[in-house]
């Protein structure tokens, strides 16, 4: 979590560590995830996950929305990256917190952009889509 309350620059927007720099899209705050870092053999695996006010209802349509910034790091020993193929996923109930170390679930995305490279590191873009409920109480990124 990033947010202008924070005393840690680590953590602080609209500037923080790394150099890097973005203000949230709305509020004060905003979650990061890395979703690739070439210095590792394994990339690592992160999801954002909150759970829903409400239940899905099953078969309603729901509008789904979310926003994304990439991490562009101006160190010039690291690769800028960009982001390609983030999602939602919708679950009924939660499977993240009962994996092993090293475990990975597979995931359908509820929407995506898959094929997408997403470059725009200033302005922050919006993931949208359609989606089926089947009662799902929550959602990951």
């Amino acid at each position: 979590m990033f947010s202008k309350c924070a005393t840690d620059y680590n953590v602080s927007v609209p500037k923080h560590y790394s150099q890097n720099f973005q203000n949230p899209r709305t509020g004060n705050s905003y979650a990061g995830i890395f979703s690739y870092f070439y210095k590792l053999e394994i990339a690592p695996v992160e999801y954002l996950i909150v759970r829903l006010m409400d239940k899905l209802k099953k078969q309603k349509q729901y509008y789904l929305e979310f926003y994304i910034s990439p991490r562009i790091n101006n160190d010039p020993f690291d690769i800028p990256c960009y982001m390609e193929g983030l999602g939602m996923v919708l679950l009924q109930k939660d499977t993240i917190f009962n994996l092993k170390g090293g475990e990975h679930i597979v995931l359908q995305s509820a929407i995506s952009q898959d094929g997408k490279i997403i470059r725009d590191s200033v302005n922050w873009q919006k993931m949208t889509g359609c989606y089926s409920g089947n009662s799902e109480v929550y959602s990951n990124r």
